[in-house]
């Protein structure tokens, strides 16, 4: 007549739990008797995997059924050997527990440690020597240059960075332009070299540049400029001219400002507003004509360089 087994403990880092014998089952002896593991420990490289054999041993389907509380996927599998899933971090080592199927008083404990991630290929950095220049400084701009980098393979872009904002790729193009910038700003420019392998260089090049001061616009101003102009043209301005139209040009012969429905005075004066801009010293020429309406009555021709002050 069938016994009871005696408790036993499994050899080995993992450990085993047995539970004492029980009464035979009708009709026969124990389902479950034991679950092993073999290797009971393992150290995997990241990234890869290993085969873990379990076996679940009993009278009654002997090697059936078990399943993982550590790895998802794993599940309730068929006896024998088990491959780990790939470890991507050694976030995934520790104990991983596997328990019968069909009696879940039995289990095995698998130690399992992953290594650092092996690291394949190209691993070496670029090298950045030198600095960064700058140049084409403006109110609202720059560009900026930085000599060639070397790496044992080969350079695939130089990425650039303004303000700690996001990089940009400039591929093989060793400068970079700002525009829309902010005058009177520093702004701060970073620059790195990476290789075909994605590697960067360790510390990127730095420079400081500061935009130039917005030029101010202009200030126009009416200045009323009383001439004695002398008889050119057509008998030059007389005594109580009315309608006389007049224009100004710059030194460069382009005219700036113009009007009419001027009048000369008793003593052939003429009073022209000029518009230009306050310069402390502003030479331009003035014509003055009072044709109406294409006959000209009188043409007082050109008067110049005259001096605005």
């Amino acid at each position: 007549m069938p016994g009871f087994l005696a408790p036993k403990t499994l050899t080995g880092s993992g450990k085993g739990y047995l539970a004492p014998a029980r009464a035979p089952a009708q009709g026969g002896s124990p389902t479950v008797t034991g679950i092993t593991a073999n290797p009971t420990a393992a150290t995997v490289a990241g990234g890869s995997t290993t085969n873990v054999a379990i076996a679940v041993q009993g009278i009654n389907n002997p090697g059936q059924g078990y399943t993982s509380a550590k790895f998802s996927g794993v599940g309730s599998v068929a006896g024998g050997a088990i491959t780990m899933p790939a470890a991507t971090s050694s976030s995934q080592s520790g104990v991983f527990r596997f328990t019968s199927t069909q009696d879940s008083n039995y289990h095995v404990d698998v130690t399992l440690t992953v290594a650092a991630l092996v690291q394949t290929g190209d691993t070496t950095r670029p090298v950045m020597v030198g600095s960064i220049s700058q140049s084409a400084v403006t109110a609202s701009g720059f560009t900026v240059s930085v000599p060639a980098a070397t790496d044992n393979v080969a350079i695939k872009e130089y990425k650039w960075r303004l303000n700690g904002g996001a990089e940009v790729s400039t591929g093989l193009t060793r400068s970079k332009s700002y525009a829309g910038l902010t005058d009177q700003t520093l702004y701060t420019v970073e620059v790195l070299a990476y290789d075909t392998s994605d590697n960067g260089a360790l510390t990127p090049l730095t420079l400081d540049v500061t935009t130039l001061a917005a030029p101010v616009a202009p200030v126009l101003t009416d200045k009323v400029l009383p001439l004695t102009l002398k008889a050119t043209g057509n008998g030059g301005v007389r005594a109580n001219i009315t309608g006389i139209n007049w224009a100004w040009s710059d030194s460069r012969g382009v005219i700036t400002s113009s009007g009419g429905g001027l009048s000369s005075n008793a003593s052939g004066l003429v009073s022209v507003p000029i518009q230009t801009a306050l310069l402390s010293d502003a030479v331009g020429f003035l014509s003055l004509d009072n044709y109406t309406g294409g006959n000209p009555l009188d043409y007082f021709g050109f008067f110049g360089p005259v001096r605005v002050p």
